[in-house]
């Protein structure tokens, strides 16, 4: 327990050090503007969620096109772009994953702006605070669309 409050002082003390500069503040607006372009460049849907793993933080510009949703629309809305005969499942694996504070990954239906759904790989992890509890989940849902079908197909011939 000693080299925890250790590990832990010196990283509050070099924490302070770093916030305190002035080139500390230059360099966390330059990863907000920068980290943001970033994400929303991005082909994959991208997203943030408080640590119960629903609440919305942040979505990418990628994430807002595919889905048709405006940022008004993300509070709890996002969930009506999951295909509703699959909410449940979905909802339940991330449930899950929040109470044992593991990453998780689901095949899920999401509904594209035009109206159709399409295959997706959502993925997210936590992150953890210093203290250890999750501060908030991030994750990725890659289309896998084609796969899906390719591999539907295949099993009915």
């Amino acid at each position: 327990m000693l080299l925890w409050r250790r590990v832990y002082k010196l990283h509050s003390n070099i924490r302070r050090a770093i916030y305190g500069s002035p080139f500390a503040a230059t360099l966390l607006r330059l990863c907000k503007e920068k980290g943001k372009a970033w994400l929303d460049a991005l082909p994959e849907l991208i997203y943030v969620t408080s640590q119960d793993g629903v609440t919305p933080i942040f979505f990418n510009k990628t994430w807002y096109d595919y889905t048709g949703l405006t940022e008004k629309d993300t509070d709890k809305g996002w969930q009506s772009i999951i295909d509703p005969q699959e909410t449940e499942r979905v909802l339940s694996t991330i449930e899950k994953a929040v109470e044992k504070q593991e990453p998780y990954a689901v095949e899920v239906r999401l509904k594209c702006c035009d109206g159709d759904y399409k295959w997706f790989l959502s993925k997210a992890t936590p992150i953890f605070d210093v203290d250890g509890s999750v501060d908030s989940y991030v994750g990725m849902s890659v289309d896998i669309n084609d796969s899906k079908l390719s591999a539907s197909d295949m099993e009915k011939k």
